[in-house]
C-alpha cells in the first residue's frame, strides 16, 4: 500500500503515458512554500479528486504501470510547483 507523505487534498487522479497511474496530492503551504507530491506507476487508485487525506489513508498500490520496467513507487516532490526532490 501508499501512504501519502503528509495531510493533504487529491488534486489530480491521471493515467499518463509515461506515468501510468498518477495520483497528485495538494499538502497546502509548508515553512512558506506550497508543498504537493505525485504518486506514479500505481497498480491501483484508492482515492478520488477532492478527497481529504491523512497520513493513514491508502493512496493506492504500488504497481509498474505507464513506462515502469518493474514494480516501483516513483514519488515526487514538488516545491512551488517545481520538482523538489
Amino acid at each position: 500500500p501508499i501512504y501519502p507523505v503528509a495531510e493533504g487534498v487529491v488534486t489530480a487522479v491521471t493515467v499518463e503515458r509515461a506515468g501510468g497511474n498518477v495520483v497528485y496530492v495538494n499538502h497546502g503551504m509548508m515553512n512558506g512554500a506550497s508543498m504537493s507530491t505525485a504518486y506514479v506507476h500505481m497498480q491501483k487508485v484508492d482515492v478520488r479528486v477532492g478527497q481529504q487525506l491523512t497520513r493513514d489513508t491508502v493512496v493506492g498500490e504500488v504497481g509498474a504501470t505507464g513506462y515502469a520496467t518493474g514494480c516501483h513507487l516513483h514519488l515526487s516532490v514538488m516545491r512551488n510547483g517545481m520538482d523538489y526532490l
